[in-house]
């Protein structure tokens, strides 16, 4: 499915991108990846389409790191990244 390979190329890019021991969420009850729920986005369009979160302020380290150059690089650097990989997996 082509929504899951997106949601799992950007996961894939976020591990990559995001500092060692961020908390990723992971759901793997449908056997991939990703969350779903029953967007109209995700479930009433023909394009590739998923929803990231793009971690949490929940404390004062996260709120600085995403505010920061480094951790809005980070984030922009793991969606270009994710999206690049997807889109050179229609090409197999």
């Amino acid at each position: 499915m082509r929504v899951s390979r997106l949601a799992e190329s950007l996961y894939d890019a976020a591990q990559k991108h995001l500092p060692t021991g961020t908390p990723i969420r992971t759901d793997m009850t449908d056997g991939d990846r990703d969350k779903e729920a029953r967007f109209q986005i995700l479930t009433g369009t023909r394009c590739a389409a998923c929803l990231t979160e793009n971690l949490f302020m929940d404390n004062l380290e996260d709120a600085k790191y995403l505010l920061s150059d480094t951790g809005r690089k980070a984030i922009t650097d793991l969606h270009v990244d994710g999206i690049i990989r997807y889109v050179k997996s229609l090409e197999t």
